[in-house]
């Protein structure tokens, strides 16, 4: 049973962040990955800058650092991650299983893995988003059980999806502890044990390393870790018909089960994947359509955003006259993604026309190029246009652009972001939909 692995480190900060990439180089060991087509490690700065051996370095062997990571660009690693998550779904055979691999700071409420910082301190590059990676996955149609992503980020219950198997280091509202100190601000402790100067490190039970934070935090011994990790590949190892719903597989002390849990693949209130995907090939004349769609959409839409690059990507193998070589769930979603843009695109510029807004930058919302626009749709949205609630990005109903509600905001803007009432938006909106 073939496993392909894909996974990213979003730190560029080797001080504070250090266990983020302590958890990387021990994943990486303890999955027993290669450097190959069907193992992938993207980092934005390179485990080699640690002085650091990971394990009791006076029984057990440390892993190998030198080789087999990637650094990437902060403000391209998001992108990259998706890049190469596109062309490692192209080859998975039937009975492969992908595991995706994430260490790296979420983001309270979204769940974004955040890349940075910079030297400010600030996270200005592109965040991966949980929905870019469901829109590629949806796209090659496997199976949840199929898919496993493992993440210790702050907030990674979030990541809970009905596209995979989720084994996540915190609750939706909880942050993940580390050692040293990381953003989250706590010093108890990574999910794997490391050693520097001193082996106690690797002890079963090791006490915080601050005096401001006396709590004992169990952690497991590198053999424990590796059996657990063994655990977890043979679970992972086969096509299972369902995963277990509690940690049952997770190492057994209580506190290390808090750390690390396993969340089955889960359906959402509103399920991405609730339209029922054909198997059978777009016929010729939709390729047409597919085609004069992807044009479109290339000749001025924004590409460098977590739900653009997907999208951007198969449109412009069709746009190369490739469409055949995309997978019929592939075409199909990509063609209802567009049809989505281009009726959007139709109704903002009918809601524009009906309400007496112009504007000449650009005359047409599918000229639209900019990746921003959200904070004036919710300005808009105070002023009774109720554009962000309209136009806002949904992919249970392949809505991924914002450019359509972008161009209307602006739209509103240029004509000096007039107040409206009700009963002119939604007779607006209506008529934009006939």
């Amino acid at each position: 049973m073939p496993n392909y692995i894909l996974a990213i480190t979003s730190t560029t900060d080797v001080n504070d962040d250090e266990w983020l990439l302590r958890d990387t180089l021990m994943f990486k060991e303890l999955l027993g990955t290669t450097t190959s087509n069907h193992s992938q490690w993207i980092v934005a700065i390179h485990p080699r800058q640690l002085n650091l051996v990971v394990g009791d370095r006076r029984s057990e062997r440390s892993p190998d650092i030198r080789d087999g990571f990637t650094v990437v660009e902060p403000i391209r690693l998001a992108d990259t991650f998706l890049w190469l998550l596109s062309d490692m779904l192209r080859i998975i055979p039937p009975d492969g299983r992908l595991i995706l691999v994430v260490c790296g700071h979420g983001e309270e409420y979204s769940g974004n893995i955040l890349v940075g910082p910079d030297a400010n301190g600030n996270n200005p590059f592109p965040p991966l988003r949980k929905e870019s990676v469901e829109t590629f996955i949806m796209g090659a149609n496997l199976r949840p059980d199929q898919v496993v992503v493992l993440s210790t980020a702050c907030y990674s219950e979030l990541w809970a999806s009905p596209c995979w198997t989720l084994v996540c280091g915190a609750e939706h509202d909880q942050e993940s502890v580390s050692i040293p100190m990381s953003i989250s601000g706590h010093y108890r402790g990574g999910f794997l044990p490391y050693s520097r100067d001193n082996p106690d490190y690797c002890k079963e039970t090791v006490v915080a390393v601050d005096a401001n934070d006396p709590i004992a935090f169990p952690r497991p011994t590198l053999s424990a870790a590796a059996a657990w990790m063994e655990d977890f590949r043979r679970t992972i190892g086969g096509i299972a018909d369902k995963y277990a719903s509690t940690s049952a597989r997770l190492p057994t002390t209580a506190s290390f089960q808090s750390r690390l849990k396993m969340i089955p693949a889960v359906v959402a209130h509103e399920d991405p994947r609730a339209a029922p995907i054909t198997l059978n090939p777009v016929d010729a004349n939709t390729i047409v359509e597919l085609k004069e769609l992807s044009r479109r959409v290339l000749a001025h839409h924004f590409r460098n955003t977590g739900n653009a690059v997907p999208i951007m990507k198969l449109a412009w193998i069709v746009s190369q006259g490739d469409a055949a070589t995309l997978t019929p769930p592939q075409q199909h979603r990509l063609l209802r993604s567009l049809r989505r843009w281009s009726r959007d695109c139709a109704r903002a510029e009918g809601i524009a026309h009906t309400l007496g807004w112009v504007t000449t930058n650009p005359s047409r919302a599918e000229e639209w190029d900019k990746p921003h626009g959200v904070r004036e749709m919710d300005e808009a949205q105070a002023a009774g246009a109720r554009i962000r609630e309209e136009f806002g990005t949904s992919l249970a109903i392949h809505r991924w652009s914002l450019g359509p509600g972008s161009w209307l905001a602006a739209a509103w803007r240029a004509m000096g972001r007039p107040m409206v009432e009700e009963a002119d938006w939604t007779r607006a909106v209506m008529l934009s939909s006939i």
